[in-house]
């Protein structure tokens, strides 16, 4: 496959040249990003071996999402990337240029449609004009959001028994299914969590054996100090029974 949805470590991608003159910009998206809980327009990286990757476009998405996570600490320290491969350069830089024309024809437009309002002062047009372009936006956006959700739907491997799944963790794709699937029980912010803690617990060779051996990794810790299950066990219990649903 030339292209693969992948959920990468922000610390695996090569700090790219910050985006000059871009940081009212950068703060703004930024701001959008905390509200939404992410990015619409995913960056694209090359790999460059083994949890290493490099930014080939989104530079200034990149930098928001790190702006947006001074603003907001619980935001994921992964992010959603689409990885494609060098053997495909070429079609690669034709298609970003092609779509970036085509973003910046949108902005021309809109602006121009903004001069065009101001001159004729006729607000009542403008109204229509401008409900005109958000529908068109909206109906963009969501076209976006659809071929990202097929994208991912089939990337994602056959459903997998849990103890399989969370023991391969590692994987970018079989994270994202256990996100996924978590979601569903425990919320998108907490199954985040889990999500990290099971991925720190692989890294140190765990092997989750049961699910007693996972409840013992998944734990949290309130403002006094005191530690707490992040899945209790009849969350668990519920989970196990849905999980391959």
């Amino acid at each position: 496959m030339s292209i693969r949805v992948v959920i990468v470590d922000l610390e695996s991608i090569q700090p790219p040249k910050f985006p000059a003159g871009s940081e009212s910009l950068i703060e703004t998206l930024a701001n959008t990003i905390v509200n939404l809980r992410g990015l619409l327009h995913l960056p694209v990286l090359y790999s460059l071996g083994i949890e290493e990757y490099e930014l080939i476009s989104g530079h200034t998405e990149f930098y928001a999402y790190l702006k947006a996570r001074e603003f907001d600490d619980s935001l994921p320290d992964r992010l959603t990337v689409l990885v494609v491969d060098k053997k495909n350069a070429a079609d690669i830089q034709k298609q970003l240029q092609t779509t970036a024309s085509e973003s910046k024809s949108a902005v021309s437009n809109a602006a121009k449609l903004s001069s065009d309002a101001s001159k004729t002062i006729d607000f009542s047009n403008l109204e229509a004009k401008l409900e005109r372009l958000f529908s068109s936006q909206q109906k963009s956006i969501e076209s976006l959001q659809n071929n990202l959700i097929n994208k991912i739907d089939s990337s994602l491997p056959e459903p997998l028994p849990i103890l399989v799944a969370f023991n391969r963790v590692l994987e970018p794709l079989i994270e994202a299914h256990i996100c996924i699937k978590l979601t569903n029980f425990v919320g998108k912010a907490k199954a985040e969590k889990i999500c990290s803690q099971l991925k720190a617990a692989k890294k140190q060779n765990e092997n989750f054996t049961s699910l007693i051996s996972i409840q013992k990794t998944l734990v949290t810790i309130n403002k006094k100090g005191k530690q707490s299950k992040l899945i209790g066990p009849e969350k668990m219990l519920e989970i196990l029974d849905r999980w391959q649903q």
